[in-house]
């Protein structure tokens, strides 16, 4: 029985992440990048180092300019860190802005700034005043972000989640999803997804990533650690 359940568990990890790379590739129209950039790394190792979006991508390691023109100044890199500061709705507030802005206030310091993990649904969210991008409505106030962030200097990221098993029920008024009925540490056991379900995720995800490209934002990185959503399909 574990040997079949083990079985089981890779097949749906590695058809989800397919699925997620067959959704994101279509939407971004990304069928024809050259194989000598993707080659070698998975697909959220893609996201990572690429940085694909649209047609675009960088070499974070020679500077040179993908084909949407962006250079990144330096090899410095502001990680995506959790601050907060958004309304319980997921919208951006000043006090978001600043902050990046205050990260390079002499505009050459920092060449890649990643926003912190942004729910791409409301079952995904992490925390109450977690920044989201699961809405159109969410744009305008990315989108100022975005531009804070470029006008800086800086090439601007925005990392996409979904909690899964950590979404706490007190904040999505729910109980939480995941890839199986095990909990996560100290958590709740969380109700098992459908493949259905699974797919609508991914769909999620695909909505946040146009989300981002018309807020402006050069980039997407999907998180897949920390016992979220992604790490949970590897562990659970």
């Amino acid at each position: 029985m574990a040997d079949a359940m083990s079985q089981l568990t890779h097949l749906q990890v590695s058809g989800s992440l397919k699925l997620l790379e067959r959704s994101t590739r279509r939407y971004l129209n990304i069928e024809k990048a050259p194989r000598s950039k993707l080659s070698g790394c998975s697909f959220t190792r893609k996201l990572k180092i690429s940085l694909l979006l649209g047609r675009g991508s960088f070499d974070v390691f020679s500077r040179q300019a993908g084909d949407r023109g962006r250079v990144i100044r330096d090899r410095i890199v502001l990680p995506p860190m959790a601050t907060e500061l958004a309304t319980e709705k997921g919208e951006v507030i000043n006090a978001l802005i600043s902050h990046h802005r205050a990260r390079d206030p002499d505009r050459g310091g920092t060449g890649m700034v990643i926003v912190e993990h942004s729910y791409v649904s409301d079952e995904g969210k992490r925390s109450k005043d977690q920044l989201g991008i699961h809405r159109d409505e969410l744009i305008p106030g990315l989108r100022k972000l975005a531009k804070a962030i470029k006008d800086e200097g800086a090439v601007a990221i925005i990392q996409l989640n979904h909690a899964g098993a950590k979404a706490p029920p007190e904040i999505i008024g729910k109980r939480p999803v995941g890839p199986s009925s095990v909990p996560v540490p100290g958590g709740e056991v969380p109700r098992e997804l459908s493949v259905a379900e699974i797919e609508e995720i991914i769909e999620k995800f695909v909505e946040a990533s146009r989300r981002a490209m018309e807020a402006g934002f050069d980039g997407i990185e999907i998180h897949g650690a920390h016992g979220f959503l992604l790490s949970q399909f590897l562990s659970l």
